[in-house]
């Protein structure tokens, strides 16, 4: 008898414990599920004037668009298309923004590559090619919730094409995440959204 009361004492406080614990995991849980991810951060690749760093911009509103230069038709589109809402922005305005265009072509793509990419279209603005190891990218890919495929094309004359997203990510001037702009929005659409970080 002594032995069951015993036994029946210790039942009731790990059963408490127990079902304590299990509430703060599903608490714990439900938090983790209910939060929006956390997207962007500082990082650093590499351009022709040497490491740049999202921080170096800071107090800047900044575009950030993943690509590569090889790209057949969704770059080029992307890029013409900004180049042109970008166009219309008061110049005081537009020397203030800082374009920011990251190539994920780690195997073709050099700094000098994506800066000439990126300046082709960007005359009249700031604006910075970079890129860097497959390491590097991947870090800054992870860091924005996003990601590209290298897929092997032996048909096509560039022998591989690359799928990656087509959006503007904008960057307040306290450089952090600010929007999620598609390429497929309006001019006038891009125009707000590049108001909005102004």
């Amino acid at each position: 008898m002594r032995k069951e009361l015993k036994i029946k004492n210790w039942i009731l406080p790990l059963s408490i414990g127990a079902g304590i614990l299990f509430a703060g995991g599903l608490y714990w849980f439900a938090r983790q599920s209910t939060q929006a991810p956390t997207i962007g951060g500082d990082f650093t690749l590499h351009s022709t004037r040497g490491p740049v760093s999202l921080h170096d911009f800071k107090g800047r509103p900044v575009v950030l668009y993943f690509g590569y230069t090889s790209c057949p038709d969704v770059c080029p589109l992307s890029m013409s298309k900004l180049s042109r809402v970008v166009a219309q922005l008061p110049e005081a305005v537009r020397k203030n923004l800082e374009l920011v265009f990251v190539s994920v072509d780690y195997r073709k793509d050099t700094p000098e590559k994506a800066q000439n990419y990126v300046s082709f279209f960007f005359k009249g603005a700031q604006a910075v090619g970079l890129t860097g190891s497959k390491e590097e990218i991947d870090r800054v890919v992870s860091l924005f919730k996003t990601g590209y495929v290298i897929e092997d094309v032996p048909t096509s004359a560039l022998g591989y094409s690359i799928q990656h997203p087509s959006d503007f990510f904008l960057i307040d001037k306290r450089g952090k995440f600010s929007a999620l702009l598609p390429t497929e929005e309006s001019n006038e659409e891009l125009k707000k959204g590049l108001e909005s970080i102004l």
